[in-house]
């Protein structure tokens, strides 16, 4: 499998976006989304995450972004900024800022956009990685769980 996510930037790295992701864990389990059909990488997992808006730093976006993806509302001081890496797709590049936050209990309700994502489920390092997953999403979970 080709590489696509590198912890330092690449040669001729031109990034159109930048993205912000949010890594919950509850009870050893990590919060994850599966993508609506309608969507790019249709029927794939990944984490809660998504561009980061004009003037919005990325913990802003990431704060915002797991709000309007499952309607949980986040403390930004409880976000723990892990590492900002760069992605490179076949048709682009982007900045992935990654924070982690690690709760107590699962939050009481989780509320997808249906136009999103259509599932989401709490799972354990191994079972997400059986999963069909967004590209990228197993090389950047795996540099976020070595270290939590």
């Amino acid at each position: 499998m080709e590489k696509i996510v590198f912890e330092s930037r690449p040669k001729d790295f031109l990034p159109k976006m930048e993205v912000a992701a949010c890594y919950c864990k509850a009870q050893d389990k990590f919060l994850f989304l599966e993508t609506s059909d309608n969507k790019a990488y249709a029927n794939t997992w990944s984490v809660p995450a998504g561009k980061i808006d004009p003037g919005e730093s990325a913990i802003e976006g990431a704060v915002r972004e797991m709000f309007e993806e499952t309607g949980v509302l986040l403390k930004p001081q409880l976000l723990i900024p892990f590492k900002s890496v760069y992605v490179r797709y076949p048709k682009y590049d982007f900045m992935y800022h990654m924070f982690k936050v690690e709760m107590t209990d699962f939050p009481e309700k989780i509320i997808l956009r249906a136009r999103e994502h259509k599932k989401f489920a709490w799972l354990t390092k191994e079972e997400f990685l059986q999963c069909p997953l967004i590209p990228g999403a197993d090389e950047s979970f795996l540099l976020v769980v070595e270290v939590w």
